[in-house]
């Protein structure tokens, strides 16, 4: 099974970045936004490139500084269900029905692939996440634990069960690590911080459950017009929500920058300098 997998991993690890054939679908997508797609997922890098997952399974990193866009599309493993482009020369992309985690450089172009089932503790891993270190956050469902590991899957830190938690079975939306702390957006129960070494710190309350984002020191989360800044030491001062909405109709999500803020719409992105 093993010698199996690190097949699959050599080919996937040196295949060519797959070349995207229009689909009907695509032929007959019009947008006038100024970062157009069918929007399923938008990230920002630390230095400010867009990154745009469509719901055709496309992945679109915009280089805002000389305005330029890549493409990277790979179908053989399913879904992408997730990418952190945290550190933007190594781009996580996550393939959870394979249990395949690929990263990517800063052209999109394959430069590592971790098959996650080569370990036995590791064979329902439902979430994933880069670290400060360059490092991995796993969640894996069986277990009910997230774990930091390693390039070769070892166990660096671990959490308690989430039962210990008084949690049953969760649905992880999305977590994301900053300044060595773990935040876990779990669906119906809130934010959820994890330390370093995986000791829970605390539980933060919300009403939204779709996404969020760090901004500085600061947890962002923006749904249907309703924002909320949740303040870690030194609190920004945002545009109210009624504000935001009032000026962009019809924005679904938004993603907030150092100066002004993307803006998630069912066909594209625009940004708003403010």
């Amino acid at each position: 099974m093993k010698g199996y997998l690190f097949l699959i991993t050599i080919i996937l690890l040196t295949a060519c970045k797959s070349t995207f054939k229009s689909t009907t679908e695509e032929a007959v997508f019009v947008s006038e936004r100024q970062y157009p797609a069918r929007v399923k997922q938008v990230e920002v890098d630390p230095l400010g490139s867009v990154y745009l997952l469509d719901k055709i399974n496309k992945l679109t990193r915009y280089n805002t500084i000389n305005n330029t866009k890549t493409e990277y599309v790979d179908n053989r493993l399913g879904n992408i269900d997730d990418f952190d482009p945290r550190n933007p020369l190594s781009i996580m992309v996550f393939f959870r029905q394979y249990g395949i985690i690929k990263f990517l450089d800063n052209t999109l172009s394959p430069i590592k692939v971790i098959a996650l089932q080569e370990n036995e503790a590791f064979q329902n891993v439902s979430a994933a996440c880069t670290t400060n270190d360059n490092k991995l956050w796993l969640f894996e469902e069986n277990q009910q634990r997230f774990y930091k590991v390693g390039d070769n899957l070892q166990v660096i830190a671990e959490t308690n069960r989430l039962s210990d938690l008084g949690l049953q079975k969760i649905q992880v939306v999305k977590m994301r690590e900053n300044n060595n702390k773990l935040v876990v957006l779990i669906k119906n129960e809130g934010l959820f911080v994890f330390d370093n070494f995986g000791q829970f710190q605390k539980k933060i309350k919300t009403d939204l459950y779709t996404d969020f984002q760090f901004l500085e020191d600061n947890i962002i989360q923006f749904e249907n017009c309703q924002a909320n800044v949740i303040p870690i030491s030194n609190p920004l001062q945002l545009p109210q929500s009624d504000e935001l909405c009032t000026m962009n109709t019809g924005a679904k999500s938004a993603r907030k920058l150092k100066q002004g803020w993307l803006l998630s719409y069912e066909d594209g992105v625009d940004y708003l300098f403010k």
